[in-house]
């Protein structure tokens, strides 16, 4: 059985690779960093009730707000 996976990746200074497509020198914090991620779960979390509005926000935030690559793609990652 696979499984679809999506994700949004926020960066910090201390990151392996502190750049992104987004940002090619990230200075954020890694404290910084989880606070935007808190912001992000709590605009999801106003969804959570309706899976095609839940999906259709995680993929605009993705879109803006990620620095992986898979942003283009609405953080989608693909089956595995």
């Amino acid at each position: 059985k696979e499984v679809r996976t999506l994700h949004i990746l926020k960066k910090h200074r201390g990151s392996r690779r502190p750049a992104s497509w987004r940002n090619p020198k990230i200075t954020d914090t890694k404290e910084k960093a989880m606070s935007d991620l808190r912001e992000l779960m709590s605009i999801l979390d106003e969804s959570k009730g309706n899976v095609e509005e839940l999906r259709a926000t995680f993929e605009e935030l993705a879109k803006t707000e990620s620095d992986c690559s898979s942003a283009k793609r609405g953080g989608d990652l693909g089956f595995f």
